[in-house]
């Protein structure tokens, strides 16, 4: 079962804005206003695993300066968690071992959460 990523942005107190005009960058989250800013015309996968990214960081406050690499891994593993549901990740995992945008095809989400929820559920180099 996956998380409806608008019931937690309501239970959060975060409002979302489609308004981020900062080449390469898709979304982020300004805590002092609890608004996550995401950029626009992004795809359907794109949007629903960045969103889930960024509501990773509303639920732990992180502020801008405080995060750095291992933070933006740990959010990546929340979203993946919130957006993957383990039974189709296993099936999935075996119908196309080895081939990360396929499986992020498959389960609907970027290769960065199929990276993340691969290094916590899979053995090293599983994948």
């Amino acid at each position: 079962m996956t998380e409806n990523l608008y019931d937690i942005a309501e239970k959060l107190g975060v409002r979302t804005v489609e308004d981020l005009h900062t080449p390469g960058l898709l979304g982020g989250y300004h805590e002092p206003t609890g608004t996550i800013v995401l950029a626009s015309g992004m795809t359907a996968r794109q949007y629903r695993s960045v969103l889930a990214h960024e509501l990773a960081h509303a639920l732990h406050k992180d502020t801008h300066e405080e995060c750095n690499s291992a933070v933006e891994r740990k959010r990546d593993l929340q979203a993946a968690e919130w957006l993957i549901d383990p039974e189709e990740f296993r099936r999935v995992v075996t119908a196309y071992p080895g081939h990360a945008e396929t499986i992020a095809y498959h389960l609907d989400v970027t290769v960065d959460l199929v990276h993340a929820y691969a290094r916590a559920h899979l053995p090293a180099g599983a994948l």
